[in-house]
């Protein structure tokens, strides 16, 4: 399970320092910009910013978790 609060935005920072820059689209840079994770800078967020890192990742821990569940039609049901 992935963090539910601002340490997963911490976690993707640090993915974004370890790869090369190209390992990413332009498009994903500049979403990533846009909430201080850029290449080569220091992920420090201001109050605000982490606020609603925090609450983001809280909001879709819980949006995600049924897309974990499929429907099995060949048994009946979900698993």
């Amino acid at each position: 399970m992935p963090p539910t609060e601002l340490s997963y935005f911490e976690l993707l920072n640090d993915v974004m320092q370890e790869e090369p820059a190209t390992a990413f689209s332009a498009d994903i840079m500049g979403s990533l910009a846009a909430i201080s994770i850029v290449k080569g800078k220091p992920f420090a967020p201001d109050a605000h910013i982490k606020k609603m890192l925090t609450n983001a990742a809280s909001i879709v821990n819980v949006a995600v978790r049924p897309l974990n569940f499929r429907f099995r039609p060949s048994e009946g049901g979900y698993y």
